[in-house]
C-alpha cells in the first residue's frame, strides 16, 4: 500500500469515473497503472 498527492480536480475527475464505470477508486487506480505499464514494455 502507498500513499500519492494528486490535484484536487484530477481526484475529482478519477471518483466521477470510477463511480459511471460502477468500479471502486482503487480498481479505477490499478487498471490505469496497470494499462500505463503495459504502454511502456
Amino acid at each position: 500500500m502507498f500513499s500519492i498527492r494528486i490535484k484536487p480536480k484530477l481526484h475529482e475527475k478519477i471518483v466521477a469515473t470510477s463511480k459511471a464505470q460502477m468500479i471502486s477508486l482503487n480498481e479505477f487506480i490499478n487498471e490505469a497503472i496497470e494499462s500505463k505499464l503495459k504502454n511502456i514494455h
